[in-house]
């Protein structure tokens, strides 16, 4: 069957003999004949003797075998000679590394021919062998047959078959196609007319390298993703697979990612832990067909950056009022990949919109910025008063969004508040004036964050002008403000205006007016009368016995009576001045505290009198509101904290009596020894409209009833005192009934006579004394005031002292008016005349 395969293989190659073989084929036996065909068109196994295969195609053994290399001076017919020469005609003499080793059933030669047994040669098979393509230089082949005792041939590309064993290896080969066949020999020295033959390539080229980029799109300078490093290659020529790692450097050492094989793929994404601010490099090498592999090439490098921007709104300040559209200004940072954008957020409160760009609408939106580093967004129109929030953002080269987004809100305002302006203006001190009102309401801001501005001047309208002068700004909220420092005996102007938490004040035309008088600066000392009691007497120096609202009162105290006061069993120093004694003047209307607290007052300065050197405390102040002062001191020697006396109005035997109300007026008719005199106690004219306390003094009236001469009439009678025709008793006390007339704008007629009322320590400044009062309300259109007196001595009989008389004219408690009198009764006095003015 073989020789049949064999003849027709024969016939299949004829054309090729004749055409392409050459006349030294014919030459030749038939059996190297048949195995030369075989050869020459590619059979897997040509089948001729061992003589043949090595003799009858005319080589010359001694010579090298096609395909190897000539310089390693070996036999061409040892296999493991060096074979680093070309071979001649890749393509003619070698298969291709897909075909598959013939197999028995290729054609053989002629089973006639001498050496050949078509029943028992031996058969040849390949078990190892390199790869198709390989960039080895070297080649091993390992080989058998199931033929026992078989020797065997080999052949490399152009040589001869010549001895060899498995396995055989050809060391050095030349880069380019190789081919390589194998017989096995039999011990009758059969050969396998069909060899086993093996086709390869050797390449020894790396492939080009490319070029890696970061990043599977544009090349990446940073990214965000601190897990995940990627990147894509291109410009590889002849690599067919590829190998990445990521490394710190250009040196591509992977100690970031090792080496890993990522087949024919030319993207590739690893996963690792990445450290924001550390730049990495991709790295690829090219791998072809053969396993050459290219130079690493490494990317230019991405920077990780996972740390998110920050933008900070540094126009409006968040939570500011403002009477004017904001610019909406900003700063962003980036420590890293730097700021590519930043956005703004604008939302109004009223209607829940939001800018857009160009108008105002629902749901959120975000306009781009100028600039980034330092940002403004200028197209904005606020079109409504009310509250705004303002959000920015940005991001950074990395594509990292800020968060938390910056935030700041402001209320626009625009209107100013609704004031009516001062309420009332009154004096509160000797050079200080308290102005109040009602608070002012605004569309915006609440009643207790506005403020209110005070302008004063000394010129009527100055404050009403433009601009408005702001001497001074109440506390957020405040209903009034105290004045001081005011001129004395001049006329203060105000004007107060509420002014919102945007800057927007009101602009009210409500003038007020205080009229500052000239303060009476009365002197006082504690003299000393006996152990334990201290007279409070007026200063000798002083022209006016009558205390009133808002004087300023000098305390003075003598040196010796403090000493002794506060170190009673010590000596009086020849020095006796103490310089840190400290009095506390508490303010007592009539035994009940005043409004004002108790108030320390230290030594103000040591005067050397005629009597003793005093010791003045200066300015102590009379509130407005009091009607009596008693002043209690408690006097402290500061050397000697133990040492401290207090010298309260039970041991003060004087209060000083004055006005009050400053638009009351009292019409006082004393008398100061035998001169009577009439005055108005508190300063300024009579008001219309307001109200006059007519006031009698007991001194006066002792005068009218001639009470020096009546106590000597009675006195002399004894036991039945004789007053006129009336006989009075001898014992009893003396009491007075006051009435007074009052005629408006004069006519000498006067309205029905009004009873007095006796005031105990009521507006005169001795205690012993007693006051006679009343109030009359003057109406608006008053000009003048005029009154007369009518006085009623009464003795009220009173034996209880004295229980051994036994002739009682009366009886205890009766009554008996002894003397009347009157006080200027035609009203032609005109010491009792009072002009009225306008308020």
């Amino acid at each position: 069957m073989r020789a049949y395969q064999a003849i027709g293989a024969l016939a299949g190659c004829a054309l090729l003999v004749a055409s392409g073989c050459g006349s030294e084929g014919l030459s030749i036996g038939l059996a190297g004949l048949l195995a030369l065909l075989l050869w020459s068109c590619g059979s897997s196994k040509p089948s001729a003797s061992s003589e043949d295969a090595t003799t009858s195609a005319g080589q010359d053994a001694a010579q090298p075998a096609p395909g190897l290399d000539a310089s390693a001076g070996a036999d061409a017919s040892t296999p493991e000679t060096d074979a680093s020469t070309p071979v001649a005609d890749a393509a003619s003499s070698a298969a291709d590394a897909s075909t598959p080793v013939a197999d028995a059933a290729s054609p053989a030669a002629d089973a006639s021919t001498p050496g050949l047994d078509a029943g028992t040669s031996p058969d040849t098979v390949l078990e190892n062998h390199p790869l198709a393509l390989t960039g080895e230089r070297s080649a091993t082949f390992a080989f058998s047959s199931p033929t026992p005792g078989a020797s065997f041939e080999c052949k490399l590309d152009q040589a001869s078959f010549a001895a060899c064993t498995s396995p055989t290896t050809y060391p050095n080969l030349a880069e380019g196609a190789h081919a390589f066949a194998v017989r096995a020999v039999d011990e009758q020295q059969q050969v396998d007319p069909s060899p086993a033959t093996f086709a390869w390539s050797i390449d020894l080229t790396p492939p080009t390298a490319g070029q890696v980029v970061d990043g599977l799109g544009s090349d990446l300078t940073f990214q965000r993703d601190p897990a995940n490093l990627a990147a894509h290659w291109l410009g590889f020529t002849d690599a067919a697979a590829y190998r990445y790692n990521a490394s710190l450097g250009a040196d591509c050492l992977g100690e970031v990612v090792a080496a890993i094989d990522v087949g024919p793929a030319t993207s590739y994404t690893a996963t690792a832990s990445l450290v924001s601010g550390t730049s990495y490099r991709s790295c690829v090498q090219g791998v072809d067909d053969a396993g050459n592999q290219s130079a690493w090439v490494a990317s230019n490098g991405v920077t990780v950056d996972a740390v998110p921007p920050a933008s900070t709104i540094t126009s409006p300040v968040s939570g500011a009022f403002l009477q004017a559209a904001p610019a909406l200004e900003g700063v962003a940072s980036d420590d890293l990949s730097g700021v590519s954008k930043v956005e703004v957020s604008v939302g109004r409160e009223a209607d829940q919109t939001f800018w857009t760009g160009s108008t105002w609408a629902a749901g959120e939106t975000w306009v781009a910025t100028t600039g980034q580093e330092a940002w403004s967004l200028p197209s904005v129109v606020f079109d409504q008063d009310g509250l705004y929030t303002v959000h920015s953002q940005a991001t950074d080269g990395a594509g990292n969004l800020q968060s938390p987004r910056a935030q700041a809100s402001f209320t626009l305002d625009r209107q100013a508040p609704t004031f009516a302006g001062i309420a009332a203006a009154t004096l509160s001190g000797p050079d200080s004036a308290t102005l109040t009102w009602s608070a002012a309401s605004d569309q915006l801001c609440a009643a207790q964050s506005i403020v209110y501005d005070v302008c004063q001047a000394n010129v009527a309208g100055e404050c009403l002008a433009s601009p408005f002068a702001v001497l001074s700004t109440t506390a957020p909220g405040a209903l009034e403000v105290e004045i001081a420092g005011l001129a004395e005996g001049t006329t203060a102007y105000f004007v107060v205006r509420a002014r919102d938490l945007a800057g927007n004040r009101d602009d009210n035309q409500v003038e007020a007016t205080v009229e500052v008088p000239v303060p009476a600066h009365l002197a006082y000392e504690l003299q000393y009368g006996v152990p334990g009691s201290y007279v409070l007497a007026q200063s000798s120096t002083n022209p006016d016995e009558f205390l009133r609202t808002t004087d300023l009162v000098d305390l003075r105290i003598p040196a010796w009576m403090l000493w002794e006061t506060l170190h009673p069993s010590e000596p009086i120093p020849a020095d006796a001045r103490l310089q840190q004694l400290v009095a506390v003047v508490d303010y007592v209307n009539q035994g009940v505290q005043g409004p004002l607290a108790p108030a320390s007052r230290a030594i103000s300065r040591w005067e050397d009198t005629s009597f003793a050197m005093v010791a003045v405390i200066s300015s102590v102040w009379i509130p407005t509101a009091e009607w009596a002062l008693d002043l209690s001191l408690t006097i402290t020697d500061l050397a000697d904290p133990a040492v401290s006396v207090t010298i309260d109005a039970s041991q003060i035997a004087d209060t000083a009596v004055f006005g009050g109300d400053p638009m009351v007026r009292t019409i006082l008719l004393d008398t100061q020894g035998s001169t009577k005199r009439e005055r108005v106690i508190e300063r300024g004219p009579i008001l219309q409209g307001a109200q006059v306390r007519l006031a009698y003094s007991d001194w006066r009236l002792d005068l009218l009833v001639d009470k020096a001469n009546l106590n000597t009439q009675i006195g002399t009678a004894m036991f039945h005192g004789r007053f006129g025709q009336y006989v009075a008793p001898i014992f009893g006390k003396l009491r007075y009934e006051v009435y007074a007339g009052i005629s408006l704008d004069g006519g000498g007629t006067f309205n029905p006579e009004q009873e007095l009322v006796a005031v105990s320590n009521g507006r005169i400044l001795q205690s012993e004394r007693t006051s006679y009062e009343g109030t009359v309300d003057l109406p608006a259109i008053a000009n003048q005031l005029l009154f007369y007196g009518h006085v009623k001595a009464i003795l009220v009989a009173d034996y209880t002292p004295y229980s051994n008389v036994n002739q009682r004219w009366y009886s205890d408690g009766q009554e008996s008016v002894i003397r009347e009198a009157w006080d200027n009764p035609s009203g032609a006095n005109t010491n009792y005349v009072f002009p009225v003015v306008p308020k």
